[in-house]
Order: structure tokens, then C-alpha cells, then sequence
């Protein structure tokens, strides 16, 4: 089994996403104390802007962190009505326009972008069928995506997602590759 990074950082817009991210990194081994969470103040700014604000100084944090112990950063951010390409050149353009070198691959840097939002793989790996342009309603209790993170923990573990994946979803178990 791969060593764990001592810290994962989390960076993500709200309450749903960092449980999901938690409950990923628990059946990866990490423990609360391993994780870092920055996630939006409730009401204070859209989720979306404080991740994207927030991305260039997190990525420049790592880097330093990494220097001296390995660390991860998982960013999550919806991509609403865009694509994840899209959302991931904004979070590259953001850091060019603050001076920070843009995310390579040294950089155990992970980017989750739901599209349309974490719902819609909220819904998927509770058995629905899904799109990725319906908004899809909230869980009642943010840990009821538990045993849906479950199951995508052990499909990501294989390395090969089923055809039926959502596109975005299958580019973020390909991501969770870099927490290695």
C-alpha cells in the first residue's frame, strides 16, 4: 500500500463537498487530524468565488508544505453550467494573474469539478440516472452520500471507471490518482 501524504489539504465551497472529500480520504486511511479544510463561510460569498480566490494561495502553500513533508491539496469547485476544462484554464488563469506557477504534475494537486454540481454524483453513485446539466436537490443529511463515496472509492482504487460514468466523474477518479 502507498504511503499517505502527512497532510491533505481541502479547499472547497461547501458543507456536502467536504464530507464527500472527507469520507473519500477516510477509506483512502487519512484521519480528521490529516485534514485541512478551507471551505466558504455559510452566506458570506458564492462558494465558487471563495474556491477560486482562495486556489493560488493553497497551491503556493502546498508547494511549501511539500518541500518539507508530502502533502496533497483536493480542490473542489462546481463547474455549474460550464464544462471542467473550462473551470480548470479559470483556476490556471486566476493563479497566472497572482504570480503563481500554474498546477504541473510534480504537484499533488487534485481538482474535483461536478458538473453540474456534487449532487449530480451524489445522485449517480446512489444508483440514479443522471445528467450533467439538471440541478440536482440536496441530501437531506450531508452523510448520506457515505455509502455512494464508498463504492467510488473502490472503482477509483481499480483505476477504471465504468463506461456509464459521468464524464466529470471519470476525469476526477483519474484525478485521486495524485494522492497516491
Amino acid at each position: 500500500m502507498a504511503r499517505l501524504c502527512s497532510q491533505a489539504m481541502i479547499l472547497c465551497e461547501d458543507q456536502q463537498q467536504e464530507v464527500f472529500i472527507r469520507h473519500f480520504l477516510m477509506k483512502k486511511g487519512y484521519t480528521q487530524r490529516q485534514m485541512r479544510i478551507e471551505r466558504c463561510p455559510s452566506g458570506k460569498q458564492a462558494g465558487e468565488q471563495f474556491v477560486r480566490e482562495k486556489y493560488p494561495a493553497e497551491l503556493k502553500a502546498l508547494r511549501q508544505r511539500t518541500a518539507k513533508a508530502e502533502t496533497a491539496l483536493l480542490v473542489m469547485i462546481d463547474a455549474d453550467t460550464g464544462t471542467v476544462t473550462e473551470m480548470a484554464k479559470r483556476l490556471d488563469a486566476i493563479c497566472s494573474e497572482q504570480g503563481v506557477a500554474v498546477r504541473n504534475q510534480n504537484d499533488r494537486a487534485v481538482l474535483l469539478i461536478p458538473r453540474r454540481n456534487i449532487e449530480t454524483w451524489v445522485h449517480f453513485l446512489d444508483g440514479e440516472a443522471v445528467d450533467e446539466t439538471t440541478a440536482y436537490s440536496k441530501l437531506r443529511y450531508e452523510s448520506d452520500c457515505k455509502l455512494g463515496v464508498k463504492g467510488l472509492f473502490e472503482i477509483c482504487s481499480e483505476g477504471e471507471c465504468p463506461a456509464d460514468f459521468p464524464d466529470s466523474l471519470k476525469v476526477a477518479c483519474l484525478e485521486y490518482q495524485r494522492v497516491k
